[in-house]
């Protein structure tokens, strides 16, 4: 029974091994570890604002992959839009923020339908679009 044992790790580790060296000779392609996220702001009234901006700690506000737990940091919204870079993969995400609706209106919103695992997004492919709907603090 260990030799079985022992013979079969042996054989997935070879196999392992065989793996890695084919894929380090054929090139590495770093371009698609990565996904250029577009992030769309939905207000709770329909407007949109100018800019918005995430405040708060990473407890409060994070974008993070469930597997690395590497956090990313926002970018600013503008026009209710921001793009980010992240490596492709499953992600919790949720913030605080201040919109700015260039009226002199500033209202604090937040994003929460996405902070727990079981409400996570599959952020694979090379291009991503997430529609966030925002919900009013003050």
């Amino acid at each position: 029974m260990k030799n079985t044992g022992l013979s079969r790790l042996l054989k997935t580790m070879y196999a392992v091994l065989c793996m890695a060296a084919a894929s380090s000779c054929a090139g590495f392609d770093e371009e698609g570890l990565f996904s250029q996220v577009r992030i769309v702001l939905e207000f709770p009234d329909g407007r949109n604002a100018v800019l918005v901006t995430v405040e708060g700690d990473e407890d409060v506000s994070f974008f993070r992959n469930i597997n690395t737990r590497r956090n990313y940091d926002y970018p600013l919204f503008v026009n209710g839009t921001g793009r980010m870079t992240v490596q492709k993969g499953v992600y919790v995400f949720g913030f605080d923020a201040v919109a700015d609706f260039g009226d002199g209106t500033l209202r604090r919103v937040r994003s929460a339908q996405h902070r727990q695992p079981s409400s996570s997004v599959d952020l694979l492919d090379g291009e991503e679009e997430l529609v966030v709907k925002l919900t009013w603090l003050d």
